[in-house]
């Protein structure tokens, strides 16, 4: 195997991004040795290992099929994996989609053996890393390395370290989705973007989803970031929000109207997101409104 490798085939479009950096401070705690954005076609495959270097990569759209650690799984949407370029890795386009957009950063250090320990503690796994600024580090990893600042190698070893960071705070909740269960947890998003203003219970969302009740609340969580029961709360105080504003109707009337059995409880929860009362909120809404159109 050793002598074959490495087996690449750089099947992505022309718009790809891919920069190879060399460090010049090579005495800081990380070095910033590469980053890129691939929107890899239906062929892309690469097949290696003794490669001293570190990798960062994640999903952005589609799927790409892992084999590392002797483990095989997909990397879909929202998920990140840490790869030790010492050790026999692959990865390619995932033929169920055919096509798979991903970041990654490329580093060496001498503490990965720390955060790899933290991150894949439980076996190599693909972490969720939904709700965290990853993207942002990745776009500021990008503007690093094309700028002319002196100190950029620091930057860019501190920017590693958040990333690094990042990815032990998003594993210690990990959990790996299928594509099939991704699509799942979309469509029960948007089926309560479409009905919240019902009486929507979790035994039902739970039974849409084909899951158990503990299931389904612990993986929805996990998924959007707030347990079931809030996220169907803000959907109703955003849509009040915007009846308050434009509407003449009674704070009653847009209760009942978002899915509010009673107004004390509408009242309850409007304060709990956004710190004052529903009246108050149109009261200073409409006075904003009144200055700014004498402006």
């Amino acid at each position: 195997m050793a002598n074959k490798l490495p087996v690449i085939i750089n099947d992505f479009s022309k718009d790809t991004i891919y920069k190879i950096y060399t460090p010049t401070h090579v005495k800081l705690p990380f070095l910033a040795t590469g980053v890129g954005h691939f929107k890899a076609q239906p062929n892309y495959y690469v097949e290696r290992n003794n490669l001293n270097m570190f990798l960062l990569i994640y999903t952005i759209k589609g799927a790409g099929d892992i084999t590392y650690r002797k483990k095989n799984f997909p990397l879909v949407e929202g998920q990140a994996i840490l790869l030790n370029g010492m050790e026999y890795h692959k990865y390619k386009t995932s033929s169920a989609l055919g096509f798979w957009e991903f970041k990654w950063i490329r580093f060496s250090t001498k503490y990965f053996t720390v955060y790899d320990s933290i991150i894949n503690e439980t076996g190599i796994n693909a972490v969720s890393i939904l709700n965290t600024d990853i993207e942002k580090q990745h776009s500021l990893f990008i503007d690093y390395i094309d700028s002319h600042d002196k100190l950029k190698d620091f930057l860019l070893s501190d920017l590693i370290q958040r990333m690094m960071t990042t990815l032990c705070i998003a594993s210690s909740g990990k959990i790996i989705y299928s594509i099939h269960e991704n699509k799942i947890m979309e469509d029960c998003l948007e089926y309560i973007a479409k009905n919240f203003a019902l009486d929507i219970n979790l035994e039902d969302l739970a039974g849409k989803c084909h899951q158990s009740r503990s299931s389904f609340i612990r993986n929805f969580t996990k998924f959007a970031g707030i347990t079931p029961y809030a996220y169907i709360q803000k959907m109703r105080i955003n849509k009040s929000l915007f009846l308050i504003e434009i509407s003449n109707k009674s704070i009653c009337e847009i209760a009942y109207e978002v899915g509010f059995s009673d107004q004390n409880n509408f009242t309850k929860q409007f304060k709990i997101h956004t710190g004052i009362t529903p009246m108050t909120y149109r009261k200073q809404f409409r006075s904003k409104l009144n200055v700014d159109t004498k402006k």
